[in-house]
């Protein structure tokens, strides 16, 4: 092997030296799967030949729920980066072809040991989770393995019972099985719940994003975050009216028990629904200024031909112009303005009266049609110039 080795350097180190006499050379590799790479021979600065150390991922139960597979992927000292994805375990994969497999439809990459879990599963059925780890070159190396059954329903540590959606709502009911059991629930967008998961150095965990979120609490009233936690904390059956949600989207409950210690006691139970598709609607919406703009005094007309709901906001222009589309735009703007119903409008009015106050700017004038609070019209705006003091 040495010997082929010298041969090669020293082929190299002659090519390296024709390519100075600006002779082309190239270097050519054909590789054991038949791809072929070629570089230049004055491209190539060095050629080391690294030892080839086979490394994998561990695998370990975290805990299962109905729906739910939960599992540790602890990435081996000597290891770079890992690819993971769940799959049902009667969906084979020939042992040769797991690996590009892995590389092609991975649904987990981290450079960190991570707990993971693969949720949205049917009950009572058997998945295997596969692991693909990467040596410190960057090589795909071994691949592991973990077949896991999600549980049965009866057995999850709590039920989730959706009670009533809307556009912008939800009215939902937790009934632990333990009810002395303490556990804090919430509902978001399934993208924020993902989110949630994988910000920062939450590696997977979702309870990394509460705890964040408790000590952030915490920091501001000179507390612990387990005792902002205590707050939160529900016992018994529980029934949340959650509102401000994002109308026509994907959303994901969380429930999940913890100890004062601020330690996970149970299993985190999920469950998903959508909120409703907003009904587009007829009103059509005319905006006028009142009177001449004064600094920080606006008022605005508006002229309807229904009582439909309507909202209407002030906004500079640099805000607006910030978005590809007006529809993403009035999206982001009404799903991000708390209290929406106090904006909301129905009827002609006289006058509206806005306070903006970037003196010597533009301004647009906002209006949209409303359906419990989600825009469903086309939205109208009026630009202005708000004066100087």
């Amino acid at each position: 092997m040495k010997k082929y080795i010298f041969l090669l350097l020293a082929a190299c180190q002659g090519l390296a030296t024709m390519a100075q006499e600006n002779v082309a050379y190239k270097l050519k590799v054909n590789l054991a799967s038949g791809e072929k790479l070629a570089f230049r021979a004055d491209e190539v600065d060095s050629i080391t030949f690294a030892n080839y150390e086979k490394v994998q991922v561990n695998l370990s139960k975290r805990f299962v729920t109905s729906t739910t597979i939960a599992v540790n992927i602890d990435l081996q000292e000597n290891s770079k980066r890992f690819y993971a994805l769940c799959l049902p375990a009667d969906q084979q994969i020939p042992e040769d072809q797991v690996k590009d497999y892995i590389l092609k439809n991975k649904t987990v990459e981290a450079e960190t040991s991570y707990k993971k879990s693969f949720d949205l599963l049917k009950p009572e059925t058997e998945y295997t989770i596969y692991a693909l780890a990467f040596d410190m070159n960057d090589i795909p190396s071994n691949v592991s393995k973990l077949t896991l059954k999600t549980g049965a329903v009866a057995d999850d540590p709590f039920s989730i019972a959706i009670d009533k959606v809307s556009n912008r709502s939800v009215k939902y009911t937790v009934t632990p099985k333990d009810p002395s059991i303490k556990y804090y629930t919430l509902s978001s967008t399934l993208d924020k719940y993902n989110e949630d998961c994988t910000a920062g150095e939450n590696a997977g965990d979702v309870i990394q994003h509460y705890i964040a979120m408790w000590t952030q609490f915490a920091s501001w009233y000179g507390s612990t975050w387990q005792e902002m936690m205590k707050l939160d904390m529900k016992t018994g059956t529980f029934t949340n009216e959650q509102s401000e949600l994002l109308w026509d989207a994907e959303q994901m409950i969380v429930a999940f028990g913890m100890n004062d210690a601020g330690e996970l006691v149970t299993p985190i139970v999920t469950k998903k629904y959508r909120t409703n598709k907003p009904t587009p609607s007829d009103i059509e919406i005319k905006l006028e200024l009142a009177r001449t703009p004064a600094y920080r005094d606006v008022a605005v007309k508006t002229t309807v031909n229904n009582n439909k709901d309507y909202f209407v906001s002030v906004q500079p222009a640099s805000y607006v112009d910030k978005f590809a589309t007006k529809e993403e735009m009035i999206n982001s703007l009404c799903y991000n303005t708390h209290g929406i119903a106090g904006l909301t409008h129905n009827g002609s009015k006289e006058e509206i009266e806005f306070r903006p106050f970037k003196p010597n700017e533009y301004y647009y004038v906002i209006a949209v049609g409303l359906d419990e609070g989600a825009p469903c019209s086309e939205p109208v705006m009026l630009k202005f110039l708000n004066p100087g003091n």
